[in-house]
């Protein structure tokens, strides 16, 4: 199955950033050890400028579109209609039953949500093939279908650069179980081959916390300690005031903000949460980060 999820995540349309006017700015951080990354809008271009964004957006059309993709050819506007209200609804009900258990911002677990869809009995009565559709395959191909990625300009540079001189690198991101795979698609050294350490590595579908909760970035903190870093040692580059720039920078992390794609560049400067809180750096280009930040 690993083979046919990366070529239903393969990249296959060249994107790239929409500039957003926003230059790069900020004082060198000396005595870095440590990068940490999201993923979403900063080393991947999103064609929906996230994850979450394109959880929330999808249509009627985008499930027609996904099920055709998966070899369904047949399926009514009425059947779409009701796959989408499903989805969202258990979505909806996974949230709230996280929420109930104390997780401020829960991550939902997608492949979960598609089999229940698949095992819904109003859908199969309505479309039987979807019985034949394994859930990993629906969610990538949905996934593909609303969110297309592609590498952002210059991550593949930076990481070596970086990876070259030392840093431990890692991955704190809102994702699902296809993140890794997208990468895998990408990069044929995969995200450990990359340079990224494992400790260091934190998905919100494996933990059902997404950002902005600071509880990944003290789970982080941890696996800093392995390496002997502390959060004060450490950058957190990201794309969103709100889900990156603030948790990180409250937890003590140094934050530089990559404002090189309109889509996902969120400044959030009418939200409150965020009115106090400053990146140490703005990057336009992933490669400007090499001039900010120096080594411990």
């Amino acid at each position: 199955m690993q083979k046919r999820l990366i070529d239903i995540l393969k990249p296959v349309d060249e994107l790239q950033p929409v500039p957003t006017g926003i230059k790069s700015s900020g004082n060198p951080l000396k005595g870095m050890k440590a990068v940490i990354f999201d993923i979403y809008g900063t080393l991947l271009i999103s064609g929906s400028g996230d994850v979450g964004t394109a959880m929330e957006a999808g249509s009627a059309a985008s499930f027609t579109a996904a099920l055709k993709k998966t070899g369904i050819s047949d399926i009514r506007p009425s059947t779409a209609e009701r796959i989408k209200a499903l989805f969202f609804k258990l979505i909806d009900e996974s949230h709230q039953r996280l929420r109930s258990e104390g997780l401020p911002f829960p991550e939902v677990d997608i492949i979960r949500i598609w089999s229940d869809i698949i095992d819904s009995r109003d859908i199969r009565e309505r479309l039987p093939e979807i019985s034949t559709i394994e859930p990993e395959i629906a969610a990538s191909t949905y996934e593909s279908v609303v969110n297309p990625v592609y590498p952002m300009p210059g991550a593949f540079e930076l990481l070596e650069s970086l990876k070259k001189k030392g840093f431990k690198l890692g991955i704190v991101s809102n994702a699902q179980f296809y993140t890794p795979i997208i990468f895998d698609s990408i990069y044929k050294q995969g995200i450990i081959g990359m340079g990224f350490e494992p400790p260091l590595c934190l998905y919100s579908y494996i933990e059902k916390r997404s950002k902005p909760d600071t509880v990944l970035f003290s789970k982080l903190n941890s696996g800093l300690s392995r390496f002997g870093i502390s959060a004060s040692e450490t950058i957190f580059v990201g794309n969103d005031m709100l889900k990156d720039i603030m948790p990180s920078a409250l937890s003590g992390y140094k934050t530089a903000l990559f404002a090189g794609d309109k889509r996902s560049l969120r400044l959030r400067a009418d939200d409150d949460a965020c009115r106090n809180i400053k990146p140490d750096v703005i990057v336009n280009k992933l490669l400007d980060l090499i001039d900010y930040i120096q080594e411990g």
